[in-house]
């Protein structure tokens, strides 16, 4: 029996799911993974050659803003400490030597422990197999000499240290304590300046954790939010396929380049779309069906489909479609963007009228997708793509469903179980620190804040919205895509996947049929297809053959490892 404690607390963690998880976890990676916040910075912010890829279940402008938040974080405490350590180089350099030596005393203590707590149980291990006769693994033994030669290295560094502040002291001509103090100040100094640092650090993540941030963008950010948002998306036919790539392409077809960039891995297609002839009902005579024209236009499906999916918005309560989006998406090859869409590109988004004449001429340069969006919380994202055109006295639906796993766990820190409040500022500060030697070390760093502040500069005048003769303008990147865990962890949401895909995928079908209908054409074949298509297992989550520890052609040898003899070590 469930108690009153219990069930509030269930009822107030079910209160919390929220649709922007997936945005508060990106703005979270940007603090705890340097490489994502620069990638961020350098691929999204600063390249103005290539469009912004469409975003899931995401929303990308808070994600810019906290990466340069934690750039500029970092910048600033790198920029501090190496100010005060110049500043004491030119005024207690014996200082700043006894500081920096007894840095390194404690990162090599802190090697040696931690080396010896792998070398000793595995010494142990060992002594106790050979007293026993025991055959043991060459990999063991050689760990176990590794991280003694690491101990041995690391205890002599040590005392090699301990031996630097008398000579510090002697060359100086001062006492001991009075470089000792000196040192002791500036450590306390650069304590202090990481401390703060990482205490601001913490009060960001809180801010991550709150509702998505709004404010008037910048005129790069505004260049971001209108490209992430519209409609037309620039794809590339000839990208290039790495050697590695190809062979998984060989092995799992689902694994190819799709042109439905940013919205995941393509899990499930129509192959062949379906395809039915358009006759009248038994009984009435076809001679005059085509007479002026097809019997509907293509667009007109299109509407009536939009309008069936977008009634599913009314169903309230638990059994409702969360986060259920239906927009209209075009797709055009980068090849063509020279000679098509450039003032779409530069300007406002393609009207309805234009949209409509899109989807009834299917054989420009543009393809047309119904896109229909589902996603709970905004981690796992389920994208169907309808693509409708009337052709050859003929109806052909081109079904595809794209989807987007979980963000790394190590991102989900706005959802952790972590004090709030002055308590995690204080364990943050109290972590940067410890941090103290590596910010010392990393202050090398600085010398790429010129490039990164001049490609942002000239990230203000966006170029990609001119279409240069020869020049691919499509996205390159799309981060919710790139950090999505990978299908072996992912099988949990097989069923969310699923579902979603065959709940839509019904919907469809049954109001497709229905259009049919109103119009007066025979349903019968498009129903026995259908039929098919909803009995059969679609969904297909990469699974490939793994053939592991084995070696496979002529001559080929593979041993895992060896045993030692009893003489041996």
């Amino acid at each position: 029996m469930v108690r009153p404690q219990q069930r509030t607390a269930y009822t107030a963690l079910h209160e919390r799911v929220r649709h922007d998880a997936a945005t508060r976890s990106l703005c979270a990676g940007v603090y705890v993974d340097r490489d994502f916040r620069d990638l961020v910075i350098r691929d999204v912010y600063c390249d103005v050659r290539h469009r912004v890829s469409p975003a899931y279940g995401y929303e990308l402008i808070p994600v810019v803003r906290h990466a340069w938040w934690a750039w500029i974080l970092e910048t600033a405490r790198y920029a501090v400490v190496l100010v005060v350590l110049t500043l004491g180089l030119f005024h207690a350099a014996p200082a700043v030597v006894m500081m920096l030596t007894g840095l390194a005393l404690c990162h090599m203590a802190r090697i040696a422990y931690r080396s010896s707590r792998v070398a000793i149980p595995l010494k142990v291990k060992a002594l106790w197999h050979s007293w026993l006769r025991r055959a043991r693994w060459n990999s063991d033994a050689a760990q176990a000499r590794e991280h003694t030669r690491m101990v041995q290295i690391a205890l002599s560094s040590c005392l090699g240290l301990l031996l630097v502040p008398l000579l510090v002291a002697w060359i100086a001509g001062m006492s001991l304590a009075e470089v000792v103090r000196q040192s002791a100040v500036l450590t306390l100094l650069c304590a202090a300046i990481t401390a703060v640092s990482g205490a601001v650090r913490k009060v960001l993540l809180n801010r991550a954790r709150g509702p998505v941030l709004d404010g008037v963008p910048g005129a790069r950010l505004t260049v971001i939010n209108d490209q992430e948002r519209h409609p037309c998306v620039v794809y590339s036919r000839t990208r290039s396929v790495t050697e590695a790539t190809e062979a998984v392409v060989r092995a799992d077809p689902f694994d190819q380049p799709s042109m439905f960039f940013g919205a995941g891995r393509l899990v499930h297609r129509w192959m062949p779309p379906l395809v039915i002839r358009l006759l009248p009902k038994a009984g009435q005579p076809a001679d005059g069906l085509w007479e002026d024209g097809a019997p509907f236009k293509a667009h007109e499906l299109v509407d009536h489909l939009r309008a069936r999916i977008t009634d599913l918005r009314r169903i309230e309560g638990l059994a409702s479609l969360r986060g259920l989006k239906v927009s209209d998406r075009l797709y055009v090859a980068e090849e063509d963007v020279a000679v098509g869409p450039r003032e779409w590109l530069r300007g406002e988004p393609p009207t309805p009228e234009d949209i409509n004449g899109i989807i009834d001429r299917h054989f420009t340069m543009f393809h047309h997708f119904l896109e229909i969006r589902v996603s709970d919380t905004g981690e796992v994202v389920t994208t169907v793509f309808l693509r409708v055109t009337v052709k050859g006295r003929a109806l052909s639906l081109d079904f595809a469903a794209c989807a987007l796993t979980r963000t790394p766990v190590e991102y989900h820190l706005t959802d952790a179980l972590t004090p709030d409040g002055a308590r995690g500022v204080v364990r943050s500060a109290l972590r940067g620190v410890q941090d103290l030697p590596r910010t010392i070390y990393e202050t090398y760093r600085l010398v790429r804040v010129p490039v990164v502040l001049v490609r942002a500069a000239r990230a203000r005048n966006p170029r990609s919205r001119a279409a240069r003769r020869g020049a691919t303008v499509g996205p390159l990147l799309s981060i919710r895509q790139l950090k999505s865990a990978t299908w072996q962890d992912s099988r949990l949401d097989q069923f969310t996947i699923q579902d979603h895909i065959k709940i839509i995928e019904q919907h469809l079908l049954k109001a497709a049929e229905d259009f049919l209908t109103e119009k007066g054409l025979d349903t019968s074949a498009f129903t026995s297809q259908a039929t098919t298509i909803i009995n059969s297992g679609v969904l297909n989550m990469g699974g490939k053959t793994e053939i592991n520890q084995a070696a496979v052609g002529a001559g080929a040898e593979f041993r895992i490892d060896t045993r030692l003899g009893d003489g041996e070590g």
